[in-house]
């Protein structure tokens, strides 16, 4: 298992646009040791995490082209525009 890959399933967050950071006592408060994909954390939470709940920081600011469309939500930021594909 690698260092970004998700401790429930086993996903590689960082490859799927899911590196995050929320609030110490959160993450503490449900027994997270590693990576959690945001999919694993919620069900663990039991809800949706909320933009309150993540904490002000490059990871969280900066990149958001390689953020998935999840995570974007979570933050409280729009989704990316799509395009389309010239034929």
């Amino acid at each position: 298992m690698g260092c970004f890959d998700c401790f429930t399933c086993g996903r590689n967050t960082s490859e799927m646009g899911e590196y995050y950071v929320v609030r110490q006592n959160l993450w503490k408060a449900y027994g997270v040791e590693g990576m959690l994909c945001i999919g694993c954390f919620e069900t663990r939470l039991g809800r949706r995490l909320t933009p309150a709940e993540f904490i002000v920081c490059d990871v969280n600011k900066n990149n958001d082209e390689y953020k998935s469309e999840r995570l974007l939500d979570r933050l409280g930021r729009p989704p990316r525009k799509r395009t389309k594909r010239s034929a």
